[in-house]
């Protein structure tokens, strides 16, 4: 089935164009909070992917996170300085490096984390719990796709 057609394509109205302006409207809004604590929005999903261990390595972030290789190695750099992030080669493939959150990184994780899920709870106020699960069974589905 075809959702759109190019006699009536309206950007605005174009899930693509949605979405984007969904993530775009996340990391306005998280982005001042973050900052008082020395955070990036980037730096933050790192540090989750991490905890959560959706990643071990910088590939498994670009390829998670669809991140530009060098704006990602720079953001590693600058949580390794802080002592948030370890980077070690792996002994079976030297030119492989497994990342770890420190505990230090987990403190930091924790701290951060309540002004994540306030932001996004304030974002999604007017939502009941069936429609935010319902919204995010879709965009998982739409990402699967």
């Amino acid at each position: 089935m075809e959702h759109y057609s190019v006699d009536g394509y309206q950007s605005y109205r174009s899930v693509g164009h949605l979405v984007r302006r969904a993530h775009v409207r996340c990391v306005n809004e998280l982005g001042p909070a973050l900052a008082i604590l020395g955070l990036t929005h980037v730096q933050l999903g790192i540090l989750i992917s991490l905890r959560d261990r959706v990643a071990q390595s910088p590939k498994d972030l670009r390829s998670q996170m669809s991140h530009d290789s060098g704006a990602l190695s720079r953001a590693l750099d600058q949580l390794e300085t802080r002592g948030w992030v370890r980077r070690h080669r792996r002994a079976t493939d030297r030119r492989s490096v497994e990342l770890q959150l420190t505990d230090a990184g987990q403190a930091m994780v924790e701290g951060a984390l309540p002004i994540l899920v306030g932001k996004l709870n304030s974002a999604l106020r007017r939502f009941t719990r069936q429609e935010v699960g319902e919204f995010v069974r879709l965009l998982q589905k739409f990402i699967e796709a």
